[in-house]
């Protein structure tokens, strides 16, 4: 093998080596980079997400605080008289507060009011069984430790 030869030979094997080097660099480079970046983004979009759904939870308490402690409320509770739905359970109080539904229940657990609504429809819909299982005596969504009664 001649000198000339030899020399391009490792030319080409030096090049390939380099050329793998700069690939393998820069590959890690990016990779890093580009994870660091994505666990930035998750990190921020979770955090906006907590956000959200924690001052619509805050709105939402105040909200539901508001109505239960009206005396308004109270008496409905107590003597049901329809007035009190009629007048504050129109399809504008579920547009403006957002509420796709308003379940009402007295002291023994027991579901007294029910109304749901489609929001996109802008109208009243059924108050599904799947719904209202979540209402059973000694659920989340109906027993409370501070209950306003």
């Amino acid at each position: 093998m001649t000198l000339r030869l030899k020399t391009i030979l490792i030319v080409i094997v030096l090049l390939a080596l380099l050329s793998n080097a700069f690939f393998l660099i820069s590959s890690y480079l990016i990779v890093s980079q580009a994870k660091s970046y994505e666990e930035s983004y998750v990190l921020s979009a979770v955090s906006r997400t907590y956000e959200l759904l924690q001052n619509w939870g805050v709105s939402l308490l105040t909200t539901t605080t508001d109505y239960a402690s009206w005396d308004d409320t109270v008496a409905y509770i107590q003597n049901r008289n329809d007035h009190f739905i009629r007048a504050n359970f129109v399809d504008d109080t579920f547009i403006i507060n957002r509420f796709s539904f308003i379940a009402i229940a007295n002291l023994s657990e027991e579901v007294i009011f029910k109304k749901a609504f489609n929001i996109e429809k802008e109208a009243e819909t059924p108050f599904s069984d799947a719904l209202l299982s979540h209402f059973a005596p000694g659920s989340l969504l109906i027993r409370h430790n501070d209950c306003l009664l």
